[in-house]
């Protein structure tokens, strides 16, 4: 009958166990500390995180203040709004008469009188009418002043409503009315009022 030894064979087997034991914990141990080293990391992100987050509460209610004023005034600038559009529109208008009257003081001929000016507003689609009345020696200096007129920046659609020959005292003259609308402020209305239809 031959010999085994089966001593040496367990003892490779051993080897080979001890060794692939000790793999195995250098491996828990690995792994052990790199779960260990996540999560210390975050735990210190969690630190972090929560420190910038107590700061940015603070720094918000450092600003509430601010925020809080901001608020009021644009409520007030809300509220303030539509005043201010119609100075704005008051302003603008009154600068649109000043123009006219002074194109009409710098622009009438000499031997021309404006007796009276009206401004008829009646349809708020259609811009401010403006009649000129007045009289002239002659049918030529009463042309003159309709053409000048025409030239007005601020008045549109110029034109001879009107003339006729009067006697004066101790002369004769021709009474004349030329009419013309006021430009900008149809389109002015038509905008007031589809605001007001919006709101």
């Amino acid at each position: 009958m031959p010999l085994i030894n089966l001593i040496e064979s367990r003892i490779i087997a051993e080897r080979k166990a001890a060794q692939a034991l000790r793999v195995s914990k250098m491996v828990f141990a690995g792994t052990g500390a790199i779960v260990a080293a996540t999560y210390a990391l975050i735990l210190i992100q969690a630190n972090n995180i929560g420190g910038q987050e107590n700061e940015l509460r603070e720094e918000i209610k450092k600003q509430k203040p601010m925020v809080d004023k901001i608020a009021e005034m644009q409520s007030q600038k809300s509220d303030l709004e539509p005043r201010l559009k119609t100075l704005t529109d008051a302003r603008d208008l009154t600068g649109r008469w000043g123009r006219i009257m002074k194109h009409l003081a710098t622009n009438t001929p000499a031997n021309v009188w404006l007796t009276s000016l009206r401004a008829q507003a009646g349809d708020p689609e259609k811009p401010i009418g403006l009649s000129i009345i007045g009289l002239a020696k002659t049918q030529a200096e009463m042309a003159e002043f309709t053409l000048r007129t025409q030239n007005a920046k601020d008045l549109e659609a110029v034109s001879m409503k009107y003339s006729q020959e009067k006697v004066l005292e101790a002369t004769t003259a021709v009474e004349f009315e030329v009419g013309g609308e006021i430009v900008g402020t149809a389109e002015k209305k038509r905008n007031a009022e589809g605001e007001g239809a919006k709101a």
